[in-house]
């Protein structure tokens, strides 16, 4: 079986790791270097993985700072179910047992007396 690959060329490469870093699609790269995608793809993996990494960094370092400067609640919300695994309902199911047994807890029957905590306080007790 031959191999129909062109050969590597380090020109390429690093045309390949500048576009990729600016988030150019294999099709517009492979075009600009003038080899198919397949090519490109098998050829130059590294420099295609490296640049679309470089290219998130600078956009990931702003967002870590809107979010945490709290000015964006929107992106904080956002940050922490990407980089978090927050949930729409919650941080994960750890807390959602926990809310669990507080409200199994606080609706006892036989602590309704007027001397028992409320089930508001129930839950602010077990808060952070």
């Amino acid at each position: 079986m031959s191999n129909n690959l062109p050969n590597f060329d380090p020109r390429h490469a690093d045309r390949v790791l500048e576009l990729a870093g600016i988030g150019m699609s294999k099709q517009d790269i492979a075009a600009d270097i003038g080899i198919s995608v397949r090519e490109l793809s098998q050829l130059y993996r590294g420099e295609l993985k490296k640049g679309l990494a470089r290219s998130h960094e600078p956009v990931l370092r702003k967002l870590h700072e809107i979010a945490l400067s709290g000015e964006n609640t929107s992106l904080l919300i956002f940050y922490a179910k990407s980089q978090c695994g927050w949930r729409d309902t919650g941080a994960s199911s750890t807390l959602a047992k926990t809310v669990h047994r507080t409200f199994s807890i606080a609706l006892d029957p036989g602590a309704q007396n007027s001397n028992s905590p409320t089930l508001t306080d129930r839950i602010l007790e077990s808060e952070p």
